[in-house]
């Protein structure tokens, strides 16, 4: 049983935190907009089979474990969102919204370039974290999304070990 690649420190309660709508619209884009964990989500299992279709054991077992680990940070943001007053949801009323998140994934790479896709991907989630710890009033939100940013880097790490092992 592969276990999700994620540092070994527990997430931040949730218990405490309160409403606010303004928050909840500053992580709504991480739930599920263009560089969202549902994107990385989607991107991960696409070059999971893709790696296992090639026979690269190790690089797949790798991005499954990314890709639970992004999974769990899913969860754990449609529980905040909750716990701030916004309902979770996967669609927005954009026309072709779902075509276009879906088309941002990309199929059939070099391992090598998958690997480095990833890399920046998630260099971009960092990035965009960082922005919202500055951004948020809530240290229980900004205690979350820095857990987050901790996953997301151990996940670069791993990512660059696999492209010179």
């Amino acid at each position: 049983m592969i276990s999700p690649i994620s540092v070994e420190i527990e997430y931040p309660s949730l218990v405490n935190e309160k409403q606010n709508k303004k928050t909840a619209r500053i992580l709504g884009e991480t739930f599920m907009g263009g560089h969202s964990e549902l994107k990385s989500i989607f991107q991960y299992a696409c070059h999971y089979f893709n790696f296992k279709k090639f026979g690269e054991e190790k690089s797949a077992k790798v991005f499954l474990g990314i890709l639970l680990c992004e999974m769990n940070h899913m969860e754990i943001l449609g529980e905040l969102l909750l716990k701030l007053g916004a309902n979770p949801v996967y669609y927005l009323p954009i026309p072709l919204f779902n075509d276009f998140l879906l088309r941002q994934v990309n199929f059939n790479k070099t391992k090598r370039k998958m690997v480095l896709e990833m890399i920046s991907a998630e260099m971009v989630s960092i990035e965009r974290y960082k922005k919202i710890v500055n951004k948020v009033s809530s240290d229980i939100t900004r205690a979350v999304i820095e857990r987050i940013i901790l996953d997301e880097e151990l996940h670069v790490k791993v990512l660059k070990e696999l492209l010179v092992g």
